[in-house]
């Protein structure tokens, strides 16, 4: 049976039993089907129109294991670390695809703190990406995910670019709490899953239920993540140019790629130029890259 027939049975059996279970329906084992599921999904997705590959993503790692001498303010020296962090389980989808991706742990991969399966699936997305949006990628996803990578003899993946929502929500706006479930509460957009630290721990220590509790958490992470990225897309004033990722030569919205734009009787000004502002259907403002000034006007500008 190949990848492609493994992943349609797949999709046809889960709403009725379980991964384990189906595996042993096959006579194979979990990590082979979880891998060839995945093998059959990595090809980028058709998005009908040229444009960027997004792919918008999350994961949630193991904490690390370290001897200490109290509760509060410690210094924990490295020596005194038993176990270090590993990546649990992710979650991914690509902008304009219904589905959302995910990978996690074996019981036995947790409980050897081994991660080189799973990370090896998202180095494939990653790879594939053009932009990668995550909540506080900068900081954590992009590079916990990266020394994992390093760590698992993975060689870097071809460049992205990176969308932080958490550096964008900073940035843009004033809002008391700049967690993802605050901002969505605010928002009225889909909501965390309730979690404890404990759950962490059982996923550390190989807990099947614990693991498949942790992935559903993670993929409604992503559902709540992508309705965050496109609310506030349109107050991005550096994301990634839509028109770079296109051989076209029709102008097209900066921020989502959409073609309808209309340009507004305001201008915007430089310290040398002015510009034709245009507002898009997605709510995003620009500018023409155009000037409106003349060679005339400009040499009689004063500074």
């Amino acid at each position: 049976m190949d990848d492609a027939e493994t992943l349609m049975r797949w999709e046809s059996s889960k709403e009725t039993m379980t991964m384990r279970e189906f595996a042993a329906s096959l006579g194979r084992t979990r990590k082979s089907v979880d891998n060839a599921i995945y093998r059959a999904r990595k090809a980028p997705v058709e998005y009908g129109a040229d444009g960027p590959r997004i792919l918008i993503f999350d994961i949630e790692i193991a904490p690390a294991l370290a001897y200490v001498w109290g509760a509060y303010q410690q210094f924990v020296q490295p020596e005194a670390i038993k176990e270090d962090y590993f990546v649990i389980c992710w979650a991914a989808k690509w902008l304009g695809s219904d589905d959302v991706l995910s990978a996690t742990v074996t019981p036995d991969e947790a409980r050897a703190c081994d991660d080189g399966r799973v990370v090896g699936i998202m180095w494939d997305l990653l790879e594939t990406a053009d932009i990668v949006v995550a909540h506080n990628a900068k900081k954590f996803d992009v590079k916990k995910v990266n020394w994992r990578l390093r760590l698992n003899s993975y060689p870097p993946p071809l460049p992205y670019r990176v969308v932080d929502t958490l550096a964008e929500v900073r940035k843009h706006f004033g809002a008391t709490s700049n967690k993802l479930d605050y901002i969505n509460k605010q928002l009225g957009r889909t909501r965390k899953l309730k979690t404890s630290f404990d759950l962490w721990v059982r996923c550390k220590h190989g807990e099947q239920q614990a693991l498949d509790d942790m992935i559903a958490y993670n993929v409604i992470d992503i559902v709540a993540l992508e309705e965050t990225y496109l609310d506030i897309r349109p107050w991005m004033t550096n994301h990634p140019n839509h028109a770079l990722y296109s051989d076209s030569d029709v102008s097209v919205c900066s921020a989502c790629g959409s073609s309808e734009i209309e340009y507004l009787s305001k201008r915007v000004t430089t310290s040398a130029n002015a510009y034709r502002a245009y507002r898009c259907k997605c709510g995003n403002v620009g500018r023409n890259k155009i000037a409106i000034t003349t060679k005339e006007q400009r040499k009689a500008l004063l500074t």
